[in-house]
């Protein structure tokens, strides 16, 4: 689901999915305590609820040349429902980034690491009141670089994913959560890829310590519906840490950090992109009625056979603007 940082939304990939921290994909809402206005000669009591968005460019996924992988940003759906915002809530996120970054790869490259192709991230998200579900959708759309048509045609381009996702608090510092995706490529070419519209089913489980540092596990199945889908199954398992530093007058910034590995479940499995690295730095800034502005800057390095680590990795910039209702 995306790579980055708003949270999981399956976080943890709060890098994500914290990217990275990715990403896509994700905002949480929050009920502030009373505020008491003054009216006239009589004083009146209103509940002010001030809601915070928080973002990790979730959007992770797809493979590229040597080993297509699925992205992560949608790494990391969702949240559950804000407290006190009736049954549903809602929330909208829209990114832009240099670089789709997908666990370890840039999903859009022409022919490296370092091509900056942009992309175009849109997300929705719907929680139902305490119950801890959420149901969302979120598309990775490649914006600039001359291989658009080829990687739509290939099953790359104009991902479009739909998820559930369930999150329970155990005490005050742990969260487990879980999230089923269906990641669609439904432009993609029937000749090129071998299946119309390339279909993904990708479930996983998380859990989430929340102390000094934040800690997140997850792991993850990914695997093809069709007989012929373009990338092989493999299950991921992806580390996360995160530190936050609130800055006041509504900024703040979160530094992160997220390692992940591959097993295929397939005989002659690829060798490439088996194993990833990333590093996040975001600033977030959060407004009046729900609105939230968080840029950041990321850096990804996977495994290439035949390349060094230089060839390896990448960083790009990317910037989220959303709300939560």
């Amino acid at each position: 689901m995306i790579e980055g940082l708003p949270s999981a939304l399956l976080q943890p990939f709060r890098l994500l999915t914290i990217a990275l921290f990715l990403p896509i994909f994700p905002a949480f809402a929050e009920e502030d305590p009373v505020d008491t206005q003054e009216a006239g000669e009589q004083g009146a009591e209103t509940d002010a609820p001030e809601a915070e968005g928080e973002t990790l460019a979730f959007i992770q996924g797809a493979e590229d040349a040597p080993s297509i992988a699925r992205p992560d940003a949608f790494e990391e759906p969702a949240t559950a429902s804000a407290p006190g915002r009736g049954f549903l809530s809602f929330s909208a996120d829209v990114g832009v980034a240099t670089a789709y970054a997908a666990r370890g790869i840039n999903v859009f490259q022409s022919s490296s690491q370092k091509d900056p192709n942009a992309l175009f991230a849109p997300a929705l998200e719907v929680g139902l009141g305490d119950t801890g579900l959420a149901v969302g959708w979120l598309s990775a759309l490649q914006l600039t670089g001359p291989n658009r048509e080829e990687m739509v045609a290939n099953g790359v381009g104009a991902e479009n994913d739909v998820y559930v996702a369930w999150s329970h608090a155990l005490g005050e510092t742990v969260e487990l959560g879980a999230v089923a995706a269906l990641v669609a490529y439904p432009l993609a070419d029937a000749d090129t890829v071998g299946a119309g519209g390339p279909l993904l089913l990708e479930p996983a489980v998380n859990v989430t310590w929340s102390g000094p540092i934040e800690l997140g596990a997850e792991v993850l199945y990914s695997a093809g519906i069709q007989p012929a889908a373009p990338v092989p199954p493999y299950a991921y398992l992806n580390l996360t840490g995160e530190k936050g530093f609130d800055l006041g007058s509504g900024y703040g910034v979160t530094l992160g950090a997220g390692a992940g590995f591959k097993a295929y479940t397939v005989p002659d499995a690829p060798k490439d992109n088996v194993w990833d690295v990333s590093l996040d730095l975001a600033l977030q800034k959060d407004f009046d009625n729900g609105l939230y502005l968080t840029p950041g800057v990321h850096g990804a390095w996977t495994n290439l056979e035949g390349k060094d680590v230089a060839q390896s990795m990448f960083v790009w910039a990317g910037m989220n603007v959303g709300v939560v209702l």
